[in-house]
């Protein structure tokens, strides 16, 4: 039985053994994201500084490479982002990238792409600001509907 290499070391603890097998329950997309590695079709492994972030390029079937990521901000609840049509989450290609980091390939430190970036701080913000809202009533739906017919909104 082959051994494989330990998790680079500058994961965060959520992304130190990332199982693939857990997020998603569909075999097929699993069996998938696990052959894509096997292939090598990742043309890019990177991982952020802080160790939370995963990020890469796969080669599809189009001429430009899919660019996913998984988001381990909040390690209970990973965001997964990707290029590729496909309307799973994580999709294939996201969870070769949970494979590939599983199985102790070598990933680059790098900043991520801007776009990225943004995503992660709008993602953030809105945490935020749900945990600020946590304890404050809700309004009533009627009141918020009376306002907005005598304001004009």
């Amino acid at each position: 039985m082959p051994s494989h290499p330990a998790p680079p070391r500058n994961l965060a603890p959520a992304t130190r053994n990332p199982n693939p097998a857990t997020r998603n329950p569909n075999p097929a997309t699993r069996k998938n994201g696990r052959a894509l590695v096997l292939k090598g079709k990742f043309a890019k492994l990177n991982i952020n500084a802080d160790g939370d972030l995963l990020f890469g390029e796969c080669t599809g079937s189009g001429k430009n490479p899919y660019i996913c990521s998984c988001d381990f901000i909040k390690p209970d609840a990973p965001t997964h982002r990707c290029s590729c049509p496909s309307r799973q989450f994580p999709c294939k290609h996201c969870l070769g990238l949970m494979y590939a980091c599983a199985q102790g390939k070598s990933f680059s430190v790098a900043t991520p792409p801007e776009a990225l970036t943004e995503k992660r701080e709008k993602l953030q913000e809105r945490r935020v600001k749900k945990k600020a809202n946590r304890g404050k009533p809700k309004t009533p739906m009627a009141e918020v509907l009376t306002r907005r017919i005598w304001s004009g909104e």
